[in-house]
């Protein structure tokens, strides 16, 4: 059985006994539980000062003196005895602030991966962040409620590129849903609607904004109510001044201040829906705590809220800040039938957050880290000498062909002609039609290996009914939205001469494989082999719009043609020998959008390329599809300055240079029209030498500086007015 260590640095400044800490601190133990739940070994290592152990619900807890908060004078040989005893394969550290004592722990035990685990950490200040990284380079990953949270760290410096990041709920809930009537009359409330607000009444809740909604929204809901429970309030006077200025409000709103942790409960079985205002969470447990008691959330777009309530499937979301979008967040919220709403709340719940959730979520990346522990301990030991010389706990395996030779000695006889490489998350209604394009292949020699990058319960009740089916897999990863780790994961299992890739939204022909495996089999001097596509929109109709639809029949060596447009490849037309990609190395997990471009030139750099001239592939282009401006244009920049020193840029320096340059002032016209004009012009500036040379970069610097130095307001209509990006469009022409 797999085990694993949950390590707390943080010492209780009140000090309390074990028993009494493992009460106050429900998250303690939940969290630890939900893993155990899911098959692990558990044990807690919790910094205290107090020495003990409790075991309870097949949680070992051990509770002594160790890092930097004990008490002058202790050291860690009692922490790292009770390590080297329970032998653990994993070890969990809860919080990213502990830099010094993760890298002693490492230091300790050098050969076990490390998980660190968000709890609202920040980014150190400048002038820390150098004594920081050496505890995010001692880790094998990181969890955080919302992937979006990692992006603060990432630019400040501190993750490795190749550090894998991983979508985990911070905690769970033992509330359940309860009868609404009955629970009213004990808690003596009333309301239609009766809206419920729990949390301090602090500037980053923002109290203001909710009551000013609030009195909006009571123009149309006559019986509204507000209960308002609170520890802390350092807004209370400016709020009760608010409230008593507004006859609307002092008729509706109630100040509950601190209330016990069961009328909490309580209270969340009464209302119809739970209001906050919050400007920036770490995760938001009394949204967890509303969600497990079915109450509808209207709570505002944040990423950690945003991941707790699945985008806003259940509840509503509305921006920080704007007490007019709250309004009709609660109109439209309170328009829905409430018992049919509570229903789908707790189901989402009992999908995405409960005990068991959590638990499974958090097994799947205990196994991800040891399973890309051993691809790394593998190409290390595939690498003799030098692979000893480099660092074991790096565990994030870049590209699948540094591993090939120890993950694969030998192939043997009936394996299949085609692997076939399908990560997803969620869309459903995409992937069905996707698989069902597979199945209808007419070569039949192939293998499907599906990647789940951590889909909601509806996905993963498909896929496991394809567990089953022959030829088919299906890998189990934690949710980390990087799909080239997810296709790594593929490739790492797959066993075909050939290997094919297609996205969860894209549809196949029937003769798609089979043309292009015979073009291969016919040219055994082309390694890899594409085809023309066809763009569909998301209910399958063709789009006929402008350059998405050139495909230009461009083969052999297509290394420059790559760089200056002139070819475009789109990932669900890509078949390759399984030899050339061993060669060239598998995705850059570094990158999380343009993954498959560099891969591209990689293969192009290597082999020439067989062009099948028909539209073979239908790509699917809708708002599911893209990352934003930002995102895209900052990982280009990234591979390109990354590619600087390889044969790649020297072998097409004339266009490699010039993309670069291209991409430098897209990024910029990017930041200007996203609102961040300084950095718009800092990166003209920089990409400045290197750039100046070429006629369309000053053409394009033009129009960014023009934007950057423009009103907002016209700043914001530009980017109104700007096209969407096109689903086939290079990656290397945002």
């Amino acid at each position: 059985m797999l085990h694993v260590a949950q390590i707390s640095f943080y010492t209780d400044p009140a000090g309390r006994d074990p028993e009494e800490l493992l009460a106050a601190w429900p998250t303690l133990s939940d969290v630890a539980e939900a893993a155990a739940d899911a098959g692990v070994r558990l044990s807690v290592i919790q910094a205290s000062t107090h020495s003990c152990t409790i075991v309870r619900n097949g949680v070992r807890y051990s509770f002594l003196p160790f890092g930097c908060g004990a008490a002058v004078g202790t050291d860690d040989r009692a922490f790292a005895g009770v390590l080297r005893a329970l032998e653990p394969q994993v070890l969990h550290v809860h919080g990213l602030g502990f830099a010094p004592d993760v890298a002693r722990l490492s230091a300790l035990m050098p050969t076990v991966p490390i998980v660190l685990q968000d709890h609202a950490d920040r980014p150190p200040r400048p002038w820390r962040r150098a004594a920081a990284r050496c505890g995010f380079e001692a880790a094998s990953g990181l969890t955080f409620s919302a992937l979006e949270q990692a992006r603060p760290f990432a630019q400040a410096h501190l993750l490795r590129p190749d550090l894998p990041v991983y979508e985990v709920p911070e905690s769970t809930s033992r509330f359940v849903p309860g009868d609404r009537a009955a629970s009213r009359r004990a808690a003596g409330v009333h309301g239609d609607p009766l809206l419920l607000w729990v949390g301090h009444l602090n500037a980053n809740k923002d109290p203001l904004t909710v009551l000013a909604g609030i009195g909006a929204a009571a123009r149309a809901l006559p019986g509204l109510q507000l209960w308002l429970c609170f520890g802390s309030g350092p807004l209370l006077p400016e709020v009760r001044r608010r409230i008593a200025a507004d006859p609307t409000l002092s008729e509706r709103v109630h100040l509950l201040g601190r209330v016990a942790h069961d009328r909490v409960e309580q209270l969340m079985r009464a209302a119809d829906a739970f209001v906050l205002g919050s400007h920036h969470e770490g995760s938001g447990y009394a949204l967890i705590e509303a969600l497990a008691c079915g109450l509808a959330p209207v709570v505002t777009d944040i990423p950690s809220f945003r991941a707790l309530t699945g985008g806003g499937r259940v509840g509503a979301l509305w921006p920080p800040g704007d007490a007019q979008q709250l309004c009709e967040a609660l109109l439209s919220t309170i328009a829905n039938p409430r018992r049919e709403a509570r229903t789908d709340v707790r189901a989402h719940f009992d999908a995405e957050l409960s005990l068991q959730a959590v638990g499974r979520k958090l097994r799947l990346v205990y196994d991800d880290v040891l399973r890309r522990r051993r691809l790394a301990d593998a190409a290390d030991v595939g690498d003799g000498a030098g692979g000893a010389a480099r660092s074991t706990r790096h565990a994030g395996v870049r590209r699948t062909g540094d591993v090939a030779a120890a993950s694969a000695p030998s192939r043997p006889d009936g394996r299949p002609l085609v692997s076939i490489v399908l990560p997803t998350f969620n869309r459903l209604h995409y992937l069905r039609i996707t698989v069902d394009s597979i199945i209808r292949q007419s070569l039949r020699d192939w293998e499907l290996i599906i990647v789940d990058d951590g889909s909601a319960a509806q996905t993963r009740a498909y896929l496991q009914s394809l567990e089953d089916a022959p030829r088919t897999r299906v890998i189990w990863l934690p949710h980390t939205g990087n799909p080239a780790a997810a296709r790594n994961a593929a490739l790492q299992a797959a066993s075909g001469e050939f290997i094919a890739f297609i996205d969860s939204d894209d549809v196949w022909l029937p003769e798609k494989l089979a043309v292009q495996v015979s073009a291969l089999q016919s040219r055994t001097g082309c390694g890899w082999c594409y085809t023309g596509f066809a763009l569909v929109d998301a209910t399958g109709q063709p789009v006929t719009t402008g350059r998405a639809l050139r495909c230009l029949p461009i083969e052999g060596w297509i290394l420059e043609p790559l760089l200056d447009l002139r070819a475009t490849v789109v990932m669900s037309s890509v078949l390759t020998r399984r030899a050339l990609l061993e060669a060239a190395g598998g995705f850059d997990e570094a990158l999380w959008v343009c993954e498959e471009f560099e891969l591209w030139m990689r293969l192009a750099q290597r082999s020439e390329i067989a062009f099948i001239d028909a539209p073979l592939v239908q790509v699917r282009r809708h708002a599911e599809h893209y990352a934003d401006d930002v995102t895209s244009c900052e990982d280009l920049v990234r591979m390109f300055e990354a590619l600087r020193h390889t044969d790649i840029a020297t072998q097409a320096a004339s266009a490699f240079e010039k993309r670069r340059a291209i991409v430098s002032a897209v990024l910029a016209r990017s930041y200007a029209t996203s609102g961040r004009r300084g950095r718009a012009l800092g990166k003209l500036v920089t990409s400045l030498h290197y750039s100046w040379r070429y006629a369309e970069w000053w053409r394009r610097s033009a129009v960014t500086a023009a934007a950057a130095l423009a009103p907002a307001a016209v700043t914001r209509l530009l980017h109104k007015l700007r096209p969407a990006p096109l689903a086939a469009a290079s990656p290397a022409d945002p």
